[in-house]
């Protein structure tokens, strides 16, 4: 995939720009990844160290966009979320999102300006959280258990056809 962000899809519900092309009905789908910030700068930034990996990436700015989009489609491979947001923080939105049974297994990796300190991680872990991240972050690192949960989504989809 090219450095563009031609999988990124903002929040607004749009779909693909039409001049890109339609992949075929038996074409794997992309896993998807929701990404939740209530900062625009940081969403694009997210869109840009994710762009070299084969995705569908998702974004919204609130813990209930986030609730919102996981009940428009449960095929999320993983979800990538701020704490500090206006509403639902990032612990509310986790607890709600591992309360359902849809959606209860999609791995949350919480990435935070707050720091990975002892109290805010495990907070972050007692959400259900696989992964807490302090800001700034290594976007190889980010990318690399990104591709690992991916991968574990795909391996799974395979298994359950």
């Amino acid at each position: 995939m090219s450095s563009s962000n031609a999988n990124w899809r903002p929040s607004s519900g749009c779909s693909r720009p039409a001049a890109l092309p339609v992949a075929p009905r038996n074409a794997q789908r992309l896993p998807k990844i929701l990404v939740v910030d209530d900062q625009s700068d940081n969403l694009l930034a997210m869109s840009a160290v994710l762009s070299t990996l084969d995705q569908e990436l998702v974004a919204v700015s609130s813990g209930r966009e986030a609730l919102k989009a996981l009940l428009d489609d449960n095929d999320f491979a993983v979800i990538i979320m701020d704490v500090q947001m206006p509403d639902m923080d990032g612990y509310e939105t986790a607890a709600h999102i591992k309360r359902r049974p849809r959606t209860r297994d999609v791995p949350i990796i919480f990435l935070t300006a707050m720091g990975a300190d002892p109290e805010h991680s495990a907070r972050g872990y007692a959400a259900g959280a696989v992964d807490y991240i302090g800001k700034p972050f290594d976007p190889w690192v980010l990318r690399a258990k990104v591709a690992v949960f991916t991968g574990i989504h795909l391996e799974r989809r395979w298994a359950d056809r």
